[in-house]
């Protein structure tokens, strides 16, 4: 059999487990799975730690759900956001242009910064 074959098959089960691992997180409430995240997240702090700790798995992932509510973007993000697509800092490296906009950002008065909440 050749390469193209068995990458076939791979990609065909990759697709499957794929379609089961999102059945089986549409078959819990947006709710469990958020406390699900919870507990891997305390259970990977106690983990990092040292503390001793009881569980079947090392696999402490967050479980993507796309049901989940996403949190509002704060006015700085938006701000920033929209000041990189503008183009203005195109060939300024990351931190300076996080520099540069955070000075932009202060400078402005409280009326200015409402508009971006």
């Amino acid at each position: 059999m050749s390469a193209q074959h068995y990458n076939h098959l791979a990609n065909e089960r990759t697709a499957a487990q794929r379609a089961e691992f999102n059945a089986w997180i549409r078959s819990h409430t947006p709710e469990q799975i958020r406390i699900a995240n919870n507990a891997r997240m305390n259970l990977k702090r106690r983990l990092a730690a040292g503390q001793p700790v009881k569980i079947l798995s090392r696999n402490l992932r967050k479980l993507d759900d796309d049901r989940q509510v996403k949190r509002p973007l704060t006015g700085f993000l938006r701000f920033s956001l929209e000041r990189v697509a503008s183009g203005d800092f195109t060939s300024i490296a990351l931190g300076e242009k996080a520099k540069l906009i955070g000075e932009e950002w202060k400078a402005l008065s409280a009326a200015e910064k409402e508009v971006w909440t």
